[in-house]
């Protein structure tokens, strides 16, 4: 069902309006039900509109820094993992060969 979760939808960061049209005719009762249906769950969502803001090149330089010294960051920490496991690795190999040695 593509309307099953109408925020993923309609949420967002605008204002939404949606008008829901039914037939009446008893002939389309299962598509009106289903129509109505999305209606209701349509009804939940609930938007938070704010006006987007122009950021300047210095605002843009500044945020572009900031992510790339997370990034830098991040990486370290990764590096710092690997690390630590090729160490655990290690220790993990020398006591399974002192194990098998003392068989």
């Amino acid at each position: 069902n593509t309307h099953a979760h109408p925020q993923d939808a309609l949420g967002g960061n605008s204002k939404t309006a949606l008008l829901v049209a039914a037939p009446a005719a008893g002939a389309h009762a299962a598509e009106t039900l289903g129509t109505l249906r999305f209606g209701a769950r349509a009804k939940t969502v609930v938007n938070k509109p704010r006006v987007n803001q122009e950021l300047t090149p210095a605002q843009c330089r500044a945020q572009l820094a900031a992510a790339r010294a997370r990034e830098a960051e991040a990486r370290a920490l990764v590096r710092e993992m690997f690390a630590e496991l090729g160490q655990l690795k290690a220790q993990f190999l020398a006591q399974r060969r002192e194990r098998e040695r003392r068989r």
